[in-house]
């Protein structure tokens, strides 16, 4: 089932990735309208967080609010496909990295951790590796299907950047740094952890959170 999931739908990824960006995001405004609109995807998980964070906003900006991020998050998603093809400048063109020079003084004195969060295309900040002294390394969690989760492993290795799945990710740190190979190790740390491997609970906008 996964093989057959992945071969009627590799076709139009491969499509999008092939898009000029104005196409893109044309295809963008119709993936929000069905998401959006159609298939209502989580709308009401996005109205409770949307009126717990911010409880003093107006009924109206908090759906002006959802829309928003539902277009940022359909865009997101065609982004990310199109990293298969995006050639170096133009990922330079649409994607800037700030104080670049202050991670590589970071690196000069040894390996480093980014912490990423899930903010603007955290995908695309795999192009941090084109300016990095010392080899980069992803740390990423596996995808269920296995053909897609190739697919992005060959996505997000783009720029010579190496991938570890988290579960061989303190194993491969413990080896690197053993041998002194000095690393810049990147880390989606944003994530709630499962409530059975929580060790520290904290107040998040007034509920008790892992």
């Amino acid at each position: 089932m996964q093989l057959l999931v992945y071969l009627l739908t590799y076709p139009l990824v491969w499509l999008i990735a092939r898009l000029p960006f104005r196409l893109l995001y044309i295809v963008s405004d119709f993936c929000f309208f069905l998401v959006y609109r159609v298939f209502k995807y989580r709308r009401d998980v996005v109205a409770r967080n949307l009126e717990l964070a911010f409880p003093e906003m107006e009924e109206s900006e908090r759906k002006k609010t959802a829309k928003a991020f539902y277009r940022h998050f359909c865009d997101l998603f065609l982004e990310s496909v199109k990293t298969l093809t995006i050639s170096e400048a133009e990922m330079a063109k649409h994607y800037r990295l700030l104080n670049i020079d202050y991670l590589r003084e970071m690196e000069s004195k040894g390996s480093v951790m980014v912490l990423f969060s899930h903010y603007g295309n955290y995908e695309w900040s795999i192009s941090i590796n084109n300016h990095l002294e010392n080899p980069g390394i992803g740390i990423y969690k596996r995808i269920g299907n296995r053909y897609f989760n190739k697919l992005f492993q060959g996505i997000r290795a783009r720029w010579n950047l190496t991938l570890v799945p988290t579960e061989d990710a303190v194993k491969e740190m413990v080896r690197r740094e053993t041998n002194d190979i000095t690393t810049v190790y990147g880390l989606i740390s944003d994530q709630s952890p499962m409530a059975q491997n929580a060790q520290y609970w904290a107040p998040f906008f007034g509920v008790t959170v892992p």
